[in-house]
């Protein structure tokens, strides 16, 4: 029998919940969008946008994008608690900041590190046109433009199929396959591409009056004319400034607006417009709550990845001759231990090396690739919560 304390209780604390469910939307969604982001499907699409934009970028001469070949900056192991600190390419301007407890470097620093998964994907898919902020030589600059509208388009269709997947899941509707997500993306990859990279283009057409001006005002008339409509320039260079502003950080809300609902390209440019300048303030909170659930996720992952090869490392060490070395040692640290131990080391055994350190670093890949997975499936969740809160669209009939 139910005591009438027991149902006194429930009968509170289910208005409670629902008090927390309507108060917080933006942090339950953001959450389930945090699980959803360790999905196996996601973190293959993701590894395999990450691999085809690295491949464009280094047939480019991208070298400002990536730390070497073998490791795309992205792939790259970040810092992890359990690790020493890295220091953080940030140069001291004065000596005695260094040695200052928390100056203004340790606290760039600490932000430099723990900005987490979701601006550092951000900061890794714009970087060919924050390359092009640094007044490069017109042969450099036009690689990068290429390489960004390269980066467009992998990730208009890779992005578009990771933004698809997490949003059909994350509006609680029929569930849709990997395979009908990327097909849907490439599909809808036309539009999804043309809206940011026609964006950009007008961007540069209006930054390339401003050479043409400057290059004018060496006459004196044109100075003088230019002088008189200064005015006029410098709307321009404000619209200019908006437009790229819109453009670059408003880039993934198209994408998200052209897989959740297939909108054409005319609506991706006002959808992700209006919702980056009518709503600054929510998106910066939501960018608060994805910090500390990044990095919770990010970590999750990597220690998955660091314990289960840790654990596979340890029955490794017991076995002989080469022990851990078969799956954690360079060619040349095998060669040396297999000469250590008098043991012939022939094709087989190296292919089986080879092969073991193959896929340690695909393993480590799968892990890195939680940051963009991460990315779109909030980019979905984000836009959702845009939808509903700009155009007052319930979630379940968006997708």
């Amino acid at each position: 029998m139910t005591s009438p304390t027991s149902t006194a209780i429930g009968a509170e604390s289910q208005p409670l919940a629902e008090t927390w469910s309507d108060h917080w939307p933006a942090a339950k969604l953001l959450g389930r969008a945090t699980l959803w982001a360790f999905s196996p499907a996601l973190i293959v699409l993701c590894l395999a946008g990450i691999l085809l934009t690295e491949a464009g970028r280094t047939l480019l001469a991208q070298p400002a994008t990536t730390t070497d070949v073998e490791a795309p900056r992205l792939l790259a192991r970040p810092p992890l608690p359990w690790h020493a600190p890295v220091e953080a390419d940030l140069p001291a301007s004065d000596p005695d900041l260094a040695f200052a407890p928390w100056s203004t470097l340790d606290w760039a620093q600490a932000a430099h590190r723990y900005r987490g998964p979701f601006c550092r994907t951000f900061q890794w898919l714009i970087a060919p046109w924050q390359s092009l902020s640094e007044r490069p030589s017109l042969s450099l600059a036009w690689r990068h433009w290429l390489a960004g509208l390269w980066t467009i388009a992998i990730w208009s269709w890779c992005g578009g199929a990771a933004t698809r997947y997490a949003g059909v899941r994350l509006a609680n509707v029929a569930a849709c396959s990997t395979r009908t997500s990327v097909v849907d993306a490439l599909v809808k990859w036309p539009s999804s591409f043309a809206a940011p990279a026609g964006a950009l283009t007008v961007t540069a057409i209006t930054f390339g009056m401003f050479v043409l001006l400057g290059s004018l005002m060496q006459f004196e008339v044109a100075l003088l004319l230019v002088g008189l409509g200064w005015i006029a320039i410098l709307a321009l260079g404000a619209f200019g400034l908006a437009l790229a502003g819109g453009s670059v950080f408003g880039w993934p809300l198209m994408t998200a607006a052209s897989a959740i609902e297939g909108s054409d390209a005319f609506d991706q440019l006002g959808r992700g417009y209006s919702y980056l300048y009518q709503r600054p303030l929510h998106l910066a909170v939501y960018l608060a709550l994805l910090i500390p659930l990044g990095l919770a996720g990010e970590w999750t992952s990597w220690g998955v990845a660091d314990g289960a090869m840790s654990l596979t490392h340890a029955a490794l060490e017991r076995i002989e001759p080469l022990g851990d070395a078969a799956s954690t040692a360079t060619e040349v640290e095998l060669e040396s231990a297999s000469h250590a131990k008098e043991v012939h080391v022939g094709w087989a055994g190296q292919a089986g090396m080879a092969a073991i350190r193959f896929w340690n670093r695909f393993f480590d890949w799968l892990a890195a690739s939680y940051a963009a997975a991460f990315f779109w499936s909030s980019t979905a969740a984000i836009y959702l919560l845009l939808r509903r809160l700009v155009d007052g669209v319930d979630i379940e009939e968006l997708c």
